[in-house]
């Protein structure tokens, strides 16, 4: 049956309605930031995956006297390293814990650590060790520190004799995730954290409104150096990321809420494009 006259006329009513209400409520997607004179673009760490942060993997030493070095990869690539102190006895449990207390008080909040198995489970069934496990972040303490504060705690604890390893992996980022140049090097949407960022388009919003509540974090000249950190909460430079781990329940960010993280007044920020 075909509608009359005044069905038409309601129908066409409802959907002028309907796209009325979508175009004010419509929120364009961020502009990326302009990049800032004022506030300097943060150094890059690159040489921090190279001796005497990390070994090198083509010519593995551990500096220390009595231990061997390996990479943790096969593709030998720099970073995550293991060392094997061989002496003829295994720990026991009780002492392995013993020298990881002391490890703690040496790297303090910079690492966290663990007891278990070398790098990979094929690193682990070749070396057949228990291995003290620590996550550092880039910078923070040299794999030869590491390894003499071991050493240190072995004889200590008169286990020198001790075949024990330990296995350091590094994390952090050596720079920001995009340069200011890039065309896509926006803010990053809280919907997509691992995207590259929102790319820059006509009629994007220009105006940030920094979300009440939510903590801005470190200093930053564009939005290429704000990322948003493992747990999803915080929106922080690249350089202010712990290479330790992290618990997740202190969440600053309510997933309810669609936001961006970007460089806003010069801090990392969550914030709001500004609707038209």
């Amino acid at each position: 049956m075909r509608p009359d006259g005044v069905g038409r006329r309601a129908t066409i009513a409802l959907a002028l309605a309907g796209a009325a209400i979508g175009s004010c409520a419509r929120v364009p997607r961020p502009c990326a930031a302009p990049p800032s004179s004022a506030t300097p673009t943060a150094a890059r760490r690159d040489s921090c995956l190279a001796p005497p942060w990390t070994i090198d993997p083509q010519r593995p030493v551990s500096g220390v006297a009595g231990w061997s070095a390996a990479p943790c990869n096969e593709d030998r690539s720099a970073g995550s390293a293991y060392f094997i102190h061989d002496g003829p006895r295994k720990l026991t449990h009780g002492e392995l814990i013993a020298v990881q207390r002391t490890l703690v008080a040496f790297v303090g909040g910079a690492a966290s650590t663990g007891i278990g198995g070398c790098c990979s489970a094929a690193v682990a069934a070749k070396t057949q060790v228990a291995c003290l496990k620590v996550w550092i972040g880039l910078c923070s303490i040299s794999t030869t520190d590491l390894v003499r504060a071991v050493d240190g705690a072995l004889r200590e604890q008169e286990l020198g004799a001790g075949h024990i390893g330990v296995d350091v992996g590094i994390g952090g980022r050596v720079g920001p995730r995009c340069e200011p140049n890039d065309p896509a090097c926006g803010p990053l949407d809280d919907r997509e954290p691992a995207g590259p960022g929102v790319a820059s388009q006509p009629g994007c919003a220009a105006e940030r409104s920094p979300i009440d509540g939510r903590v801005s974090m470190g200093a930053c000249a564009h939005d290429g150096e704000c990322v948003i950190d493992s747990c999803e909460s915080r929106c922080a430079p690249w350089n202010a990321e712990s290479g330790g781990m992290r618990t997740c329940d202190d969440r600053e960010h309510a997933e309810k809420e669609h936001a961006y993280c970007g460089c806003v007044s010069g801090r990392c920020a969550w914030f709001r494009p500004a609707r038209r």
